[in-house]
């Protein structure tokens, strides 16, 4: 368990998810990092389209300062878009592989990039 101080309610997920990245000593799987951030805000995330990993995956995409570790995984299903990051998951793929995808978004593991 991660002994984030200082948090409340109204600090924003952001945040909580940098808070649990800097006092991890090793990379930690999204799954994991959407636990304890749910643990630390004490409150759910509110209504979105995502599942909360796939949520968090797209949260800590936003952060320049972390590593993402794809190492033990298959190969995932990316889309290239010329002038933009390659997208994890194609909506347009059958339901299986839509969800096999968000398996694997789950292990993918974080850590912050050591200056």
């Amino acid at each position: 368990m991660f002994e984030v101080r200082d948090l409340s309610r109204h600090t924003p997920v952001c945040g909580v998810i940098r808070r649990i990245l800097e006092q991890s000593k090793n990379p930690i799987s999204c799954d994991e990092l959407t636990v304890h951030v749910l643990e630390a805000w004490q409150r759910n995330f509110p209504p979105n389209p995502y599942e909360d990993p796939c949520l968090v995956y797209k949260l800590v995409g936003s952060f320049s300062d972390v590593e993402m570790h794809y190492d033990e995984l298959p190969d995932i299903p990316m889309i290239e878009e010329e002038g933009r990051d390659p997208v994890l998951v194609n909506p347009h793929l059958p339901a299986e592989q839509l969800n096999e995808a968000v398996d694997q978004v789950k292990r993918i593991r974080f850590s912050l990039r050591q200056s």
